[in-house]
């Protein structure tokens, strides 16, 4: 899998500050005393999958969760050879040797999968890694709890350093599903004395030092952002991420005059506008139309007017001319809070939102 991060717009940037993903995640270590595993899929949600990887890398994280065989080849080539980089989807048919050749460890997630990787053990007499997702009721992937006695059977001629769950409600810390999940996994573990163990994803460090277990597999925390500010959590993470896209043109609007398609904003009064270079195919949800705000410098602009593909117009009345004039750079968001509102705004979870940044037109710049 190939990610080009060359992309040069002078239009349109997203800032990566590889410092502060570094700085989260040694809190996330902090405050678990566990181990803490990253969760790279989706190229880190857009952020770059092998910068952010490597960076992650160089403050001692050894353990690495991509989606599929080709993330995790792009993830091994930013690594050394002794980080561990697990493949959640689990192994396929024809990407077998791939896995191998690669030092990729597949999660299994059910009697196929683990047949697949056992035949391929036996045929090449060695002992292949693994590990095991069981589904502790998210009903998604994973291997039944019911069957974990067959399944320590029919894994006996492969290595199982791993075995995972994932919780269904971690963002809803007194949810009661939550237990039960937690009930189930120690029913599983406790088959699999002396294997490494996890549970929680980010959201899910919040329910405390019962969920942790060995490892808390963290993605979207490294980046500043957490579903919630409840429970167990009490430190501040920095935003380590900033997409700003420039101001492109200004004008005057008139009392009743509309603004964008549909006319769905018309000028109650006389007001200033600016045309910023940013749309929904890059990441602003079209949903934030007309209801979210961005920032210059200290000063917050309403958007006005739907967001079209590759523009959004913003109310710029009440800021000055000398900062929001052609050529300024506009924030989409500033700070976690700033970036829980867009998420309100566009009636987008946190996770979805993130994953929108992942136009091809953004220059991404990495700062240390």
């Amino acid at each position: 899998m190939t990610y080009d991060l060359s992309f040069n717009n002078d239009q349109l940037r997203i800032t990566i500050n590889l410092s502060k993903i570094q700085k989260n995640y040694q809190q996330f270590r902090e405050i678990t005393k566990a181990d803490v595993g990253y969760v790279c899929k989706a190229n880190a949600y857009s952020l770059g999958a092998a910068p952010v990887a490597k960076a992650v890398y160089e403050v001692g994280c050894r353990t690495f969760f991509v989606a599929t065989t080709q993330e995790g080849i792009y993830v091994r080539q930013a690594l050394s050879k002794d980080a561990k980089i697990y493949i959640l989807h689990g192994p396929d048919q024809n990407d077998l040797d791939q896995l191998i050749e690669n030092n990729l460890i597949p999660v299994l997630n059910n009697q196929y999968q683990i047949d697949l990787w056992v035949k391929k053990s036996l045929q090449i007499s060695q002992k292949l890694k693994a590990a095991l997702h069981f589904d502790t009721g998210m009903n998604r992937l994973g291997l039944s709890v019911k069957e974990t006695q067959p399944i320590i059977d029919a894994t006996k001629n492969i290595d199982i350093v791993h075995v995972l769950s994932h919780l269904a409600c971690a963002s809803e810390i007194d949810h009661p599903y939550n237990k039960q999940q937690k009930d189930l996994f120690q029913y599983v573990i406790d088959a699999f004395s002396g294997t490494e163990t996890s549970l929680v994803a980010a959201e899910g460090v919040s329910l405390g030092t019962d969920y942790y277990y060995d490892m808390a597999r963290v993605g979207i925390g490294l980046y500043g952002v957490l579903p919630h500010e409840q429970g167990s959590i009490n430190h501040k993470f920095d935003l380590a991420f900033l997409p700003q896209a420039k101001i492109i043109q200004t004008r005057e609007i008139d009392k009743g005059e509309s603004v964008g398609y549909g006319q769905s904003f018309v000028a109650k009064k006389k007001i200033r506008t600016a045309v910023v270079g940013i749309g929904f195919a890059d990441g602003f949800p079209r949903e934030a139309s007309n209801k979210a705000n961005v920032y210059i410098g200290k000063n917050k602009a309403a958007v006005i007017g739907r967001i079209s593909m590759d523009l959004t117009i913003i109310d710029v009345t009440d800021i000055p001319e000398d900062v929001s004039s052609i050529g300024n750079w506009v924030d989409i968001f500033q700070d976690s809070a700033t970036f829980n509102d867009l998420s309100k705004n566009s009636g987008r979870s946190i996770y979805e939102l993130m994953a929108l940044f992942a136009g091809v037109r953004y220059n991404r710049i990495y700062k240390n």
